[in-house]
């Protein structure tokens, strides 16, 4: 597919939020924003993100790094679970389908590869009860979201969301209606007005504006607000399998720093208990 276009900042409609302003308070740790560099990696520069902010060493989870990891530019989200597990590190993988779903076939973003990617990511899917990675088949309601990402469970949040729908009015200046104008019609052409599938990571939810804080690894700002409107009818998307992958602050010392060690196998069992 073509190239992302990166927007201008003027788009963000960048305000600080609860999230920011308890890591500037020192409650939890920075994290990071880094920028894709293909049009395919969005998902592995969100496990950056992820992985940085939790302590992980960055030489060890750079992107550089990450694209080693997957065998091909087509990356699922199954790909970045195993990735995810193999740093130890404790989260929930939600998804409403297990496997590929063959309907996709009709989706102009899948249909050039999904015949390749069925039997790897089906085998994915198979080994992930292996190594200790239990999937939820399930959806996840606004609510439970919301407490998700906000006090007290303030969990970071990767979701596969529909790019079309996320920023969707979400500016009020000139320049970003403009800039949406342009995004809709390079959508439009690309993909014949289908699904686009892009990786966010959620950081916050803010109560009083009814939305999310995100970094989103397509755009050169910081952290965005969208509302809960447009997210969740970008994440509900078509072709997004509304998979979410959960991982919350409170991990293992061993994840952190130089103490960690990697990991041949992991368990989230815990974890899924705890959900």
């Amino acid at each position: 597919p073509p190239h992302i276009p990166r927007s201008f900042c003027s788009w963000c409609h960048h305000q600080p939020g609860l999230g920011r302003q308890m890591r500037l308070a020192g409650k939890r740790p920075r994290i990071p924003h880094v920028l894709q560099s293909h049009n395919w990696d969005c998902g592995l520069a969100c496990v950056e993100m992820a992985m940085r902010a939790l302590g992980v060493a960055p030489h060890e989870c750079s992107l550089r790094t990450l694209r080693t990891r997957v065998p091909s530019t087509s990356v699922w989200t199954v790909d970045l679970v195993h990735i995810i597990c193999s740093f130890g590190v404790k989260f929930r993988f939600l998804t409403t389908t297990i496997g590929v779903n063959p309907l996709y076939k009709n989706e102009a973003f899948y249909n050039k590869t999904l015949d390749v990617d069925r039997d790897r990511v089906s085998d994915l899917f198979e080994r992930a009860s292996g190594s200790g990675i239990e999937i939820e088949r399930r959806s996840v309601s606004d609510d439970e979201l919301r407490e998700l990402t906000g006090a007290p469970h303030d969990s970071l949040v990767m979701a596969l969301v529909d790019r079309r729908y996320l920023y969707r009015a979400s500016s009020n200046s000139v320049s970003g209606f403009i800039e949406s104008c342009f995004a809709l019609l390079h959508d439009s052409w690309a993909y014949s007005g289908g699904y686009i599938g892009h990786y966010v990571l959620l950081t916050g939810f803010d109560e009083a504006r009814d939305g999310y804080y995100l970094l989103d690894p397509a755009k050169q700002c910081d952290e965005l607000f969208v509302h809960s409107e447009h997210l969740h009818a970008a994440r509900r998307a078509h072709g997004t399998d509304e998979d979410l992958i959960v991982i919350p602050w409170d991990q293992p010392a061993a994840v952190q720093g130089e103490q960690r060690k990697p990991l041949a196998k992991c368990s989230n069992s815990a974890v899924a208990a705890a959900g």
